[in-house]
């Protein structure tokens, strides 16, 4: 049987042929478009449930590597705390690591070393981090030692009073009398204190573990160290379902508990422009150091990744001007710092204090030139790059990826996923930085600090000359009468 095909019909194939190509293309597309080569593979899908005490789980297998990263997250931080009361998660932090109802300090230590394993805590502004990386063949011992730290420690006055004396040590000794009474009376602080005061963040006394006291410490642990407080991230080469498993058998354990009401920090609105002096700080130094601060947005915004490149943007620019250009500074930079409900842009450099007025006039003028729109397209477009390339290098091991998850856990909440930062930092457009900086960079939000030495080391030199002869002559005349 022989089959005719006719011009019509080869027409119609055709049709059917670019139809289905474009299909093909158009998928292809949309396939391709969620990643890009920066990404690490899969770093943004995780595994995540709930224990039915509260505890929430993040669970990531990777690699062929032989360890595992186990970081617990509190949902308790220095600024939950009055000011007098500051150090306290600090201190409960210390305390967990001084002994459980089996082990003590020097036991819980050659415990979780001799397994390949060490552990570590620090202590941030809205959360409280216990850290314990080990061989990945005893993963299960560092979830009994997690879990034995969190839900086992003997909290006793003996190791409270051990704990503050280390907390001491810690921050450089404890304060004197005299030292406080300058700090409060503002004689001794930095710009960085007023500038950490003028936001609402900082303390106008120094807080010490001195003021803390051993029933602010239960209290703490009471409140806050329940399952419902608590995220816990696990990163590195494990198997999912037997974690799960001893998970069940472990952490689950702990005695869930209702979700405690914190206190909460809160930034001041601004009246700017304000500026602000450090006040004997440095006492000694050969140059000042000047910045500029302006308010951004709270982390979750979607103009966090157009001030990332910014941030990245003016990095370049200062570097350029003030160092390359001019040689009137060392180590001009810039730094983004986001919080939870708040961000800040800062712009900030060395100089001889005979040059300030001149460093803030070509710091403004690269300000002036962003709200102008003037935008240099090569800089802007290798701003992007390296970010996109600090990112492709930022997150190889297993430590900064738990970390990372941690980091970023309400956005997880809020949108069920992590968000693709590098798909976010391609699609910002030079435009996003003028119309960012229209609307952050603004007198209202600004803080200029300044820090100038009360003394330069030349006139340092002069004054102790000048000692010095007076009390040659001094002695001098005592010797000849």
């Amino acid at each position: 049987m022989t089959i005719k095909i006719t011009k019509h019909d080869m027409l119609r194939l055709k049709i059917a042929q670019i139809i289905l190509l474009s299909i093909l293309l158009i998928l292809s597309g949309l396939t391709f478009g969620n990643t890009n080569k920066y990404s690490p593979e899969g770093f943004y899908e995780v595994e995540n449930f709930q224990l039915p005490n509260g505890l929430n789980i993040i669970l990531k297998p990777r690699g062929n590597n032989k360890t595992v990263a186990i970081y617990l997250d509190i949902g308790i931080g220095t600024s939950n705390f009055s000011c007098e009361k500051r150090e306290t998660p600090h201190f409960l932090e210390h305390m967990l690591f001084t002994g459980t109802d089996d082990k003590n300090e020097i036991e819980l230590e050659e415990w979780i070393t001799s397994h390949g394993g060490y552990a570590n805590a620090t202590t941030l502004m809205s959360s409280t981090r216990y850290e314990v990386n080990i061989y990945s063949g005893h993963i299960k011992t560092g979830l009994d030692y997690l879990y034995s730290i969190i839900d086992k420690t003997i909290l006793s006055e003996k190791n409270f009073k051990l704990s503050r004396e280390i907390l001491f040590r810690e921050m450089g000794g404890k304060p004197g009398k005299i030292r406080s009474y300058l700090f409060e009376q503002n004689v001794y602080k930095s710009a960085d204190y007023h500038l950490l005061e003028t936001l609402g963040l900082g303390c106008s006394t120094l807080y010490s573990a001195d003021t803390v006291y051993f029933e602010d410490i239960k209290t703490a642990y009471e409140e806050f160290y329940t399952p419902v407080n608590m995220t816990l991230s696990i990163v590195g080469k494990f198997n999912p379902e037997s974690v799960k498993e001893y998970i069940q058998l472990t952490l689950s354990k702990i005695k869930a508990g209702k979700a405690a009401s914190k206190k909460n920090y809160t930034v001041k609105e601004l009246n700017g422009p304000v500026q602000v002096d450090g006040n004997f700080s440095p006492f000694v130094s050969s140059n000042s150091n000047i910045g500029i601060l302006f308010k951004g947005p709270e982390k979750l915004d979607n103009d966090i990744y157009p001030l990332i490149v910014l941030e990245q943007y003016l990095q370049t620019r200062l570097y350029n001007e003030l160092r390359v250009n001019r040689g009137l500074a060392y180590r001009p930079s810039t730094s983004l710092d986001i919080l939870d409900n708040f961000s800040s842009l800062s712009l900030h450099t060395d100089i001889d204090t005979e040059n300030i007025d001149t460093a803030l006039k070509i710091i403004g003028n690269e300000i002036y030139l962003l709200k102008s729109g003037k935008i240099n397209p090569g800089e802007f477009q290798s701003a992007k790059k390296s970010i996109l390339f600090r990112y492709a290098q930022g997150y190889e091991n297993n430590s900064a990826i738990a970390n990372y998850y941690l980091d970023n856990i309400n956005e997880f909440i809020k949108n069920g996923k992590y968000e693709n930062n590098e798909d976010h930092i391609l699609k910002v457009k030079s435009l996003d930085l003028f119309r960012i900086s229209n609307k952050y960079f603004i007198e209202k939000n600004k803080i200029i600090y300044i820090d100038t030495p009360t003394l330069t080391y030349n006139q340092l030199y002069l004054l102790l000359l000048i000692l010095s002869l007076v009390i040659a002559g001094f002695v001098y005349r005592i010797i000849r009468h």
